[in-house]
């Protein structure tokens, strides 16, 4: 069975933390980066403005 791409009206987008580690938005923790924690809440903030 070969499965067929779907058309649908979605953007995607891809937002890389350099040198960030797996949960580095968990505050106290060894992975914690302050910089990429803000940047990810405010990408965060921005697509829920666009969106609702």
């Amino acid at each position: 069975m070969r499965l067929q791409p779907l058309a649908l009206p979605l953007t995607v987008a891809l937002a890389l933390a350099a040198g960030s580690a797996h949960a580095f938005t968990v505050f106290g923790s060894d992975a914690y980066r302050e910089r990429a924690d803000e940047r990810s809440w405010a990408a965060l903030l921005e697509l829920l403005e666009e969106a609702l």
